[in-house]
């Protein structure tokens, strides 16, 4: 889904630039963040914050178009902008802060009418609906644990962290622009801001794109400086609006300046997209690497023999779906069977879907022997307790480690 998303992202964006600026802008900058990391990075694995990216490219692009006075464009930026709410919702001030600004604004310059802007807020609304109904289904489930939360002594509101997060938003430009030099890309910041401004031919979509960009910017550093609630993926849709920014402003540069400046930004940002990439193909004790949890699947089937077993994982993500789906995968593919058991723990559903019940199939006699797959943990208490349980009226007979996972053979009734 999220590569589909992406590249969709890239097609629609790419079609704007040729439409605002021209197409051979759009086909360097649409081939140019192929190979930028935080763009392809969220193209790689399901996580929930990842659409941001795609989320945040969309509402630039239809709040450009409001700024011209398109209602349509405001209607659906304002389905863009509470979009957030279903991906990350920690995500969502900074967007609808934007979205309300810009709305705000247009309606001082009489490019919106009250009757549209109010049209806009009701789809703002509308889009919430979903979790709203599910509120009342659920008894107010998720509001009350906010006010459990807010409630308790330390919590993501006792305390603010601005000059912490102003450290943390230097991070994020410096990813978007010159990756080695957190300096070198501030200045550059400033000075394409100064280029724009004073440039009296400069492209109308790229002076409000990167405007855009920073007021999203500025409102992403209040919400997250009043607060400790930040996490690196809550921000994970700014590195990639600089980069495709200052592709955009080096793009009306004199000729002579445009193909060196290019050449030099995408010579100091390949490097990182390579050592980046190059890390899945060489050996690493990452826990989460298909080959380690490959190898720790394998070893639990050689050494039963052919016979069946019982196989309870530990994650510190507490749901075991990457060994939900290589146990079934691997074992009905490779080895012809699965485990009598694979959970995280004796006598719980194998699996939290329907039908579960055809992927417990084909099984062979159950032996006393049961495997722990144990990834590592930060949180050492809750590992230690499961360890404990799960280890009851065993004794070990025999362990293997595959890069950070610990997997351990234990006879059960000893």
């Amino acid at each position: 889904m999220l590569f589909l998303l992406n590249a969709t992202t890239t097609a629609i964006l790419m079609w704007q630039i040729a439409k605002k600026v021209s197409p051979k802008v759009a086909i360097v900058i649409g081939a140019s963040i192929q190979f930028f990391w935080p763009y392809y990075d969220t193209t790689r694995f399901a996580f929930s914050p990842f659409p941001l990216v795609s989320i945040a490219i969309f509402e630039i692009l239809l709040l450009s178009k409001v700024l011209q006075g398109n209602i349509t464009a405001f209607i659906l930026a304002a389905v863009v902008s509470a979009l957030p709410s279903h991906f990350e919702i920690a995500s969502l001030p900074p967007f609808i802060a934007l979205f309300l600004t810009v709305g705000i604004w247009s309606l001082l310059k009489k490019k919106l009418t009250i009757k549209h802007f109010l049209v806009g807020i009701l789809a703002l609304v509308l889009v919430h609906s979903a979790r709203v109904i599910s509120e009342i289904l659920t008894g107010f489930a998720q509001l009350n644990a906010i006010q459990k939360h807010a409630a308790a002594e330390s919590n993501f509101i006792s305390s603010t962290q601005f000059q912490k997060f102003a450290e943390e938003i230097i991070t994020i430009i410096q990813e978007g622009l010159i990756p080695q030099n957190a300096l070198i890309s501030i200045i550059v910041a400033i000075t394409t801001i100064a280029f724009l401004f004073r440039l009296k031919k400069a492209n109308v979509f790229i002076k409000k794109f990167y405007i855009l960009t920073l007021l999203l910017t500025l409102f992403t550093f209040f919400w997250f400086s009043s607060n400790t609630g930040w996490h690196p993926w809550d921000t994970v849709y700014l590195p990639p609006l600089f980069f495709i920014a200052i592709l955009l402003v080096i793009s009306r540069l004199r000729k002579r300046y445009v193909i060196p400046l290019y050449l030099a930004i995408m010579l100091l940002q390949v490097p990182v997209f390579v050592k980046n990439y190059a890390y899945n193909f060489r050996p690493t004790d990452d826990a989460s690497l298909l080959v380690n949890e490959l190898a720790a699947v394998d070893w639990t089937y050689q050494e039963s023999q052919g016979k069946g077993f019982y196989v309870y994982s530990y994650l510190p993500s507490v749901y075991d779906y990457p060994y939900q789906y290589l146990y079934w995968w691997r074992g009905t593919q490779k080895y012809k069977y699965v485990p009598c058991e694979y959970t995280t723990f004796p006598g719980i559903p194998d699996f939290f879907i329907k039908n579960y019940q055809k992927y417990q199939q084909p099984q062979k006699p159950c032996e006393n022997i049961r495997y722990l797959i144990i990834e590592p943990d930060k949180n050492t208490s809750n590992q230690d307790l499961w360890l404990t349980q799960v280890r009851k009226n065993t004794s070990l007979e025999k362990e293997a480690k595959f890069g950070t996972i610990r997997v351990e053979k234990r006879k059960i009734g000893s």
